[in-house]
């Protein structure tokens, strides 16, 4: 399963983590994963205000810090990506689950 992780301090979002594998079909053929991907470069792409200090990729896992401070533009990538993944969570909700989390 892929657990998303909003990681909010003082109710303002500070952190986002992308944790795990869909495990929805092989790998190379698992679409749950194919589509949680996409949306995640397609965000990371679009990202101005973050240094790359900021994202830490490895196989499986994702970890964007800082969010607190970002301007408008990033505000929006980052509720674009939200709703993507709220989306595939309400259709995928075996493989995909959304977590809130207050810190």
């Amino acid at each position: 399963m892929i657990k998303v992780k909003f990681i909010l301090n003082s109710n303002i979002l500070n952190t986002i983590e992308v944790i795990g594998h869909a495990n929805f079909a092989e790998k190379g053929n698992d679409i749950v994963c194919s589509a949680v991907s996409s949306i995640l470069y397609a965000c990371l792409n679009s990202l101005k205000s973050l240094n790359k200090k900021d994202i830490e990729i490895k196989d499986g896992y994702c970890k964007i810090l800082n969010l607190q401070n970002i301007d408008e533009h990033d505000k929006t990538v980052i509720e674009v990506f939200k709703n993507g993944m709220e989306m595939i969570s309400d259709e995928y909700s075996k493989n995909v689950k959304i977590i809130y989390e207050e810190k």
